[in-house]
C-alpha cells in the first residue's frame, strides 16, 4: 500500500508540475531556375528516374503532341514554345511531384513581428482533384477508397478504344457504337467541369487536371526508360498519364492506339522552382569541403562529429511535443509549416515552450512557412530545428560524422494529453530509425538517385571512413532512453529477463544501432541515475523517477573522487529518510513558484545532486550483463546520467578490459570520471552552448586532460538539438567590427556562407535568435574564428580534429567484437 501511495504520489506531482505550465498564463543553390539545357525539341539522352530530380522539362506525346496548359493541361501543343515547363519535385525515390507554375508574394521580414500573415504561395501542379473533401485529410494524405476513386474518374481508354473519334461524334441512334457523353470524358481529361455530380455550383467528383496543393493525388511515379521515353502512373491510382487522340488527357490501365502512355522528357528553361530552403553556400573550390588533414598520415579525416543530436526527436513522447520533421514529402511549407496543429491556437498548449522562453506563460505566433516570426530561435524549444538543407550547410562548413540519438520517456509520453504514436519505448525506438532512413532516402531523391545523397547511415568505422572519403557525413546511430530495451525497474527489481534483453539488442543491432546509453534520467534496470538540474526539468523528472520507478531518487554522500565505499544500502549512506527526501522534493517545486525565495525549505534542492548529493543506486546484475553483450559487439558505450556510483563501476569494467567509453554532453556530474575517460581511451564531447569564450575554453579543456597522448582526442559538439536543450545565443559582442560580417568563409576556406534564408525569414548569427536552427552552426563556428584570439583557434583545432578521434576511438571498441 504504501509503495502503491508513494507512486501516485510521483504521478501527482508530476501532473501537477505540467498543468501550472499549461495554465499559466527560397530556391536552393544546388538547382537554378531551369535546370535544361535550352529548347531543343530532342529528348534527353541518358536520364533515368532519378536523374530528373528538380529539373525541369516539357512532356511530349510520342506521336509529337506537346502537353500545354489551357484551362488545365492538355496535349495538343504544337512546338516546345507550347508546351508547359514542369518542374520535378522528388517526394521520394522514383515519385515526383509536377509543378508547372509558383506564384509567391515575398514579403521580406525585419522584426520578430513583420511578415504578419504572409503569403504561402499558390502552386500549379498535374493532379487529381478533391473537390468534395472525400479522399484527402488536411495534409494532403489518400485516405479514401481507390476503388471509389477510380470509379469516379473512370477510365479513359473506356472513351477511347471503342471509337475512331471524340466522343460527340456518336449520337445514339443504333447505328454505331454506344453514345459518350464528351462532358465526363473533358471532366476526366482536363479537368474543365460541365458533367458529373453537381453540389450547388461546385463540381465535386474528382478530375485530372490542374490542382493548386500538393498532395498524395498529384504524386506521379516514373518507370523505367524505354527508348528515352517514360511512362507516369498515378501513385495513388496505379493508373498511366494517357494522350487520347483530341488532346485529352486521362489515366488509364493500358496503353495502346490510340491512347499514348510514353512521354518524351525534354529540358527547357524557365520553370519556377518547387519552393525550398537554400544552403546559401556557394563552393569557391571546387574540390569541395576539406576531408583530410594536410601534412598528416593522408587518411586522417579533417572535421567535426556532432556527437550527440536528436534528429528524430520530432515522433518522442508522443509525437505531438517537437513541431516539424526533418523533411516532408510535399517540401518545406509542409515540414515546417504552421505548429498549431500540435500546440493549439496561439501555441497554448506548447507548456514547454512556454515554461523556457524569455517570454513565458505568453504562448507564441504559431505561423512557420514562410514568416517565421516567432521560431524557429536558439531557446525555442518545441520547434524542430533540423530541416535537412540547415543539416546541409552544416555539412557545407566541416561536419563529417552526425551521431542521432533516439530518445524518449514512456512515462512522460503517458502523462502528455495530446499524442499520436505509441508511448511504448521499443515501438518508438523502431519509428525514430525508420524516419532516420527515410531521411537518407529523401536526400537521396533529391541528389539523383539510392546513394548518391550527403546525408549515409554508416554501421562500421570502416564503412564510416569509406563514406567521408566520398564526400559525404557519416550518420550513427544510437539509443538514449529512459527506458532503454524496454527494461526499466519497479521497486529494484528488473522488467525484463536477459533473454528478452539479448532479443531486443539483435534487433537494434540488425536495424543498425551502434551505440547505447545505459541510463537516461530514470532509474532502470542496469543502475541508478545521475540527478537532473535545472529549473523545470529537475522537480519533473525527479517526481517521474517516482512515478516510473515506485521509489523515490535516494542519496548518499559524494566522495571527494569517485572511489565509492561500502554498502549503498546501509542507511547510514543517507543522509535523508525515503519521506523526508519526498518531502524536500516537493517543497522544492513549491519553491518554485513566485514569491517563494524566501520560504523555509529554499535550500532543499534535489538537483544537488550532481554537486553534494549522489545517487545510491549503482550498477547492478544486469547492468553489468549489459556491459557483457554491447562489449561483444563492439558497441559504443556513453556512460552519461548514469549515477556517479554507476558510471564509475562501469568504467572500472570497460577499461579492465581496455574497452573505451564515452561522455558526449557533459554530463557525469565527476571531474575524476572525466579524466578516466580521457586516460581510457574515451571519448568526450562538449556542449557548444553558452557563451563563445565558455564553448572554447571547454574545447581547450578536452586537450588538457588528454595531455601528449593523441594529436586526436575527444573535443566533438554536442548540439543536444530538439532534445528540449537551447542551442547557443547570439555572441556576445561590442558591436561595429566585433559583429561576424557576411559572407563569410568557412574555417577551411573552401566554402562561401551568406546569411541564410528560409521562406522571407533572413537568419543571422547576431540577429537576436542566436543559433535559431542547425544551418547557423557554420556562424557559430566563423564567430569563433574571427572574434575569439588565440585560445578560439586553439579550441577550434581541437573541434577539427574531433571526427577522426572519434572514428579512432570507434575502431578501438569495434575491433574488440567478439560475435
Amino acid at each position: 500500500m504504501r509503495i502503491a501511495l508513494l507512486r501516485i504520489l510521483g504521478l501527482v506531482l508530476l501532473s501537477l508540475f505540467l498543468a501550472s505550465c499549461k495554465n499559466s498564463s527560397s530556391s536552393s543553390s544546388h538547382h537554378g531556375g531551369g535546370g535544361g539545357s535550352g529548347g531543343t525539341p530532342n529528348s534527353d539522352p541518358g536520364l533515368t528516374i532519378y536523374s530528373v530530380a528538380n529539373q525541369c522539362f516539357a512532356l511530349r506525346s510520342v506521336d509529337g503532341r506537346y502537353v500545354r496548359e489551357g484551362g488545365g493541361y492538355r496535349a495538343d501543343g504544337d512546338s516546345i514554345a507550347d508546351a508547359a515547363r514542369f518542374y520535378f519535385k522528388p517526394t521520394s525515390l522514383g515519385n515526383y511531384l509536377l509543378l508547372s507554375g509558383y506564384q509567391r508574394e515575398a514579403k521580406p521580414a525585419s522584426g520578430w513581428d513583420a511578415v504578419e500573415g504572409a503569403d504561402p504561395g499558390s502552386k500549379q501542379l498535374l493532379g487529381i482533384s478533391d473537390p468534395g473533401g472525400e479522399f484527402l485529410d488536411e495534409l494532403g494524405n489518400f485516405t479514401g477508397e481507390v476503388d471509389v476513386l477510380v470509379s469516379a474518374l473512370g477510365d479513359i481508354a473506356d472513351f477511347f478504344l471503342d471509337a475512331t473519334a471524340t466522343g460527340d461524334e456518336y449520337s445514339g441512334d443504333g447505328s454505331g457504337p454506344p453514345a459518350i457523353n464528351a462532358d465526363p470524358l473533358r471532366q476526366v481529361g482536363d479537368g474543365i467541369s460541365g458533367g458529373g455530380e453537381q453540389l450547388a455550383a461546385n463540381d465535386v467528383s474528382p478530375a485530372l487536371g490542374m490542382v493548386s496543393e500538393a498532395s498524395d493525388l498529384a504524386v506521379w511515379t516514373l518507370s523505367e526508360p524505354a527508348d528515352d521515353r517514360f511512362a507516369l502512373t498515378s501513385a495513388v491510382t496505379a493508373r498511366m498519364l494517357a494522350a487520347g487522340p483530341d488532346g485529352n488527357l486521362g489515366l488509364t490501365e493500358d496503353g495502346g492506339e490510340p491512347l499514348a502512355t510514353e512521354f518524351l522528357l525534354e529540358s527547357v528553361p524557365g520553370c519556377d522552382a518547387y519552393p525550398e530552403v537554400s544552403t546559401n553556400a556557394t563552393l569557391v573550390d571546387p574540390r569541395g569541403p576539406q576531408i583530410y588533414w594536410e601534412g598528416g598520415d593522408g587518411d586522417d579525416v579533417y572535421g567535426w562529429v556532432d556527437d550527440h543530436a536528436h534528429v528524430t526527436a520530432y515522433e518522442f513522447i508522443g509525437g505531438r511535443i517537437n513541431y516539424g520533421a526533418t523533411h516532408h514529402k510535399f517540401g518545406i511549407d509542409h515540414a515546417l509549416g504552421d505548429c498549431e496543429v500540435n500546440h493549439g491556437p496561439h501555441g497554448s498548449l506548447g507548456t514547454v515552450e512556454m515554461v523556457t522562453s524569455s517570454d513565458a506563460m505568453q504562448g507564441h505566433e504559431t505561423a512557420g512557412w514562410p514568416s517565421y516570426n516567432a521560431w524557429p530561435r536558439h531557446n525555442s524549444l518545441q520547434h524542430h530545428q533540423t530541416y535537412y538543407k540547415w543539416l546541409e550547410r552544416s555539412f557545407l562548413a566541416g561536419q563529417k560524422v552526425l551521431v542521432n540519438l533516439v530518445t524518449h520517456s514512456e512515462i512522460l509520453c503517458q502523462l502528455v494529453p495530446q499524442k499520436k504514436n505509441d508511448c511504448d519505448g521499443m515501438a518508438n525506438t523502431r519509428l525514430q530509425i525508420q524516419r532516420t532512413y527515410e531521411l537518407q532516402d529523401y536526400i537521396d531523391a533529391q541528389s539523383g538517385g539510392p546513394g548518391m545523397g550527403w546525408f549515409r547511415v554508416v554501421t562500421s568505422p570502416q564503412q564510416a571512413r569509406q563514406v567521408i572519403a566520398d564526400g559525404k557525413m557519416a550518420v550513427l546511430l544510437g539509443i538514449e532512453m529512459s527506458k532503454v530495451l524496454n527494461c526499466g525497474e519497479y521497486m529494484d527489481q528488473p522488467e525484463c529477463s536477459r533473454e528478452e534483453l539479448v532479443e531486443r539488442l539483435d534487433e537494434m543491432e540488425a536495424l543498425g544501432v551502434r551505440l547505447i546509453f545505459p541510463v537516461h534520467k530514470f532509474d532502470n534496470a542496469f543502475s541508478g541515475h545521475l540527478p537532473h538540474s535545472g529549473f523545470a526539468l529537475g522537480p519533473v523528472l525527479t517526481a517521474g523517477n517516482l512515478a516510473e520507478t515506485g521509489h523515490p531518487l535516494e542519496v548518499e554522500d559524494c566522495p571527494e573522487g569517485d572511489n565509492f565505499g561500502g554498502d549503498a544500502n546501509d542507511p547510514r549512506n543517507k543522509p535523508e529518510g525515503i519521506f523526508e527526501f519526498l518531502l524536500a522534493n516537493f517543497w522544492y517545486l513549491v519553491n518554485q513558484l513566485p514569491g517563494s525565495a524566501d520560504t523555509p525549505f529554499a535550500e532543499a534542492d534535489p538537483r544537488e545532486g550532481t554537486n553534494h548529493l549522489c545517487n545510491i543506486r549503482g550498477l547492478t546484475d544486469m547492468g553489468t550483463f549489459l556491459l557483457d553483450e554491447l562489449t561483444a559487439r563492439g558497441m559504443m558505450i556513453d556512460v552519461d546520467h548514469m549515477s556517479r556510483r554507476g558510471a564509475a563501476a562501469a568504467l572500472d569494467y570497460l577499461q579492465a578490459k581496455g574497452y573505451p567509453a564515452i561522455s558526449s554532453h557533459d554530463w557525469t556530474g565527476s571531474d575524476a570520471l572525466m579524466q578516466r575517460i580521457a586516460e581510457g581511451g574515451g571519448f568526450i564531447g562538449r556542449f557548444a552552448n553558452g557563451n563563445r569564450d565558455n564553448w572554447m575554453g571547454r574545447l581547450n579543456g578536452i586537450a588538457a586532460r588528454y595531455g601528449a597522448n593523441s594529436e586526436f582526442m575527444g573535443g566533438g559538439m554536442a548540439s543536444d538539438v530538439n532534445g528540449i536543450a537551447s542551442l547557443p545565443g547570439s555572441p556576445d559582442t561590442g558591436g561595429g567590427e566585433t559583429v561576424l560580417q557576411y559572407p563569410f568563409t568557412s574555417y577551411d576556406g573552401r566554402v562561401r556562407f551568406d546569411k541564410q534564408v528560409t521562406g522571407d525569414r533572413v537568419f543571422g548569427i547576431n540577429d537576436g535568435r542566436g543559433v535559431a536552427h542547425y544551418g547557423l552552426y557554420p556562424d557559430l563556428i566563423a564567430d569563433a574564428q574571427q572574434f575569439g584570439g588565440e585560445e578560439a583557434q586553439k579550441g577550434l583545432d581541437v573541434l577539427f580534429r574531433s571526427a577522426e578521434a572519434y572514428l579512432r576511438m570507434w575502431e578501438s571498441a569495434y575491433g574488440q567484437r567478439s560475435r
